[in-house]
């Protein structure tokens, strides 16, 4: 199966979801003690495991989470003093769909860790490219500042129209209640629930 035919067959919608520091820190918590993690390795594992739950492929598939890792402190010599370009360069994580939804979060971040530690300046230098995605897509996720909630992270995926519902309980699944009770202190804009 071709993921990226599937998905351009169909109306993809943008999903905004914001998750709060109370959100991040019960991600972060499903790992410890046994595996830390960053807060983008517990997002992205977490958001790539509940768009792909969301999608019902075939268990078999393999899907892939291509992410970009600076690699500025990799190069030898480092970048001169005062250059402001790029210095990345894109990782891939792949599994298959029933390793990533059926185990816990922990598979996804192990996955998403692996493929941040094989950037080394071998790679980087060789500069053969392994991993490609395009420049631009009408697929896509990304993890976002809000205004005036430093700790805070807006989500913004796309996913087909059909599946938004599925998609949003999947990222809302393991999150917790809020101090108010609130599982929707999650928002998706101004719609139902997640701010």
């Amino acid at each position: 199966m071709n993921i990226n035919q599937y998905l351009q067959s169909q109306p993809l919608v943008s999903t905004p979801l914001t998750l709060t520091l109370f959100h991040i820190l019960g991600l972060k918590r499903q790992c410890v003690p046994s595996l830390k993690c960053t807060t983008f390795e517990a997002l992205a594992a977490h958001t790539w495991r509940s768009w792909v739950r969301s999608l019902d492929f075939s268990p078999s598939l393999i899907v892939k989470l291509l992410f970009s890792v600076n690699v500025r402190e990799k190069l030898i010599p480092k970048l001169p003093q005062g250059y402001y370009g790029n210095g990345f360069v894109l990782a891939c994580a792949e599994t298959a769909v029933t390793d990533l939804v059926s185990v816990n979060l922990h598979h996804g971040i192990k996955l998403i860790q692996q493929a941040k530690s094989c950037l080394t300046y071998g790679y980087v230098r060789e500069g053969k490219p392994l991993h490609m995605g395009s420049l631009t897509s009408d697929i896509y996720c990304l993890f976002l500042p809000v205004v005036g909630n430093f700790d805070a992270v807006r989500v913004q995926v796309s996913v087909p129209e059909c599946v938004v519902e599925k998609f949003d309980n999947y990222m809302k699944d393991g999150l917790g209640e809020e101090e108010n009770g609130d599982i929707n202190g999650l928002h998706n804009g101004e719609q139902n629930g997640f701010i």
